[in-house]
């Protein structure tokens, strides 16, 4: 019990405090949390394999390493093309592999597939810290997509779980392409476009037709 009642800890800091208090990018903690597991396991029936957990622990210090290297770029590309500054100074990620899929509220990032004991088609790190980001904006757009939207009107028959994503997901594919990260940002729509019932990749087609600088443009301006 010893083992999960323990919560493993591993927090990001940034390369230069003075870039963290220039742009204002909030710290990234994760934790992986045996605890949740165990508690979710019990809850809904879903086997874990310990394999699995084995393997998290040993990718979370790779993990933090590429976030320190590339995900304060698209935390700060996406406040230089939004306009706001991050209200948070810091976020804490949990990482299961439990059935639970990853969600905003908490933070909840599931990395079974991300892990070779899971499946041997897990996806690459660029996929899974696009979940993260994407995951974050979430919060960060909380209050930012004006009420008097065209394109959410243009769009008021879709269900909202497209609509809620109609902006975040412009706001992501502007910032890879900002970064010029073109392949990752393919990848990560792929991965997207998989999921069932089909909802992200009916986001990402409505994104594709408008174009995501008029979504991205909407966020901007409702600053002024």
């Amino acid at each position: 019990m010893k083992y999960f009642m323990s919560i493993l800890y591993y927090s990001f800091l940034s390369c230069s405090s003075l870039a963290v208090s220039k742009n204002d990018i909030p710290q990234i903690h994760f934790y992986a949390s045996p605890l949740f597991d165990f508690v979710c396991e019990k809850q809904t029936k879903y086997q874990i394999d310990q394999l699995w957990k084995t393997e998290l622990d040993s990718i979370i210090p790779d993990l933090v390493s590429n976030w320190n290297s590339k995900g304060t770029r698209l935390l700060s590309t996406s406040q230089k093309l939004a306009g706001y500054v991050f209200e948070r100074k810091e976020y804490d990620v949990t990482l299961t592999v439990c059935s639970f899929p990853s969600m905003s509220h908490p933070i909840l990032i599931n990395m079974r597939q991300s892990l070779k004991s899971f499946t041997s088609e897990q996806i690459p790190m660029h996929v899974t810290l696009g979940i993260i980001h994407h995951e974050i904006l979430h919060h960060y757009l909380l209050g930012k997509i004006p009420k008097t939207s065209k394109l959410l009107e243009k769009y008021k028959d879709e269900v909202p779980r497209v609509k809620i994503h109609l902006h975040l997901l412009a706001l992501q594919q502007a910032t890879y392409i900002d970064l010029n990260l073109e392949k990752e940002l393919a990848d990560i729509i792929a991965k997207d476009e998989l999921l069932p019932p089909g909802l992200y990749k009916r986001a990402w087609e409505i994104v594709k037709t408008e174009g995501y600088k008029s979504f991205v443009d909407e966020i901007y301006t409702s600053k002024k």
